[in-house]
């Protein structure tokens, strides 16, 4: 085990020892992809109606503001009389 692995698994031990109201097991691994999916579902059920819906909006903003510029095709047409 390399040092740096010694430092992974001491700052997640240190992690799951300071967590109080949020279950162990929702802790990601650093080796587990990210399921946007799977982590609506567990948010979505601890969140009221609106705190969701704000929640998805700043997320989806957060997103949209990662991705490439669009590209459009435009055409310009003269008409002359």
């Amino acid at each position: 085990m390399s040092i740096f692995e010694k430092m992974r698994e001491k700052r997640r031990a240190k992690q799951i020892k300071n967590m109080k109201s949020v279950k162990k097991e929702y802790i990601l691994n650093d080796d587990t992809p990210f399921n946007v999916t799977e982590s609506f579902r567990n948010i979505k059920a601890s969140l009221s109606r609106d705190q969701f819906r704000l929640y998805k909006l700043i997320y989806d903003r957060f997103v949209s503001s990662q991705m490439t510029p669009a590209a459009y095709d435009t055409l310009a047409v003269d008409i002359d009389s």
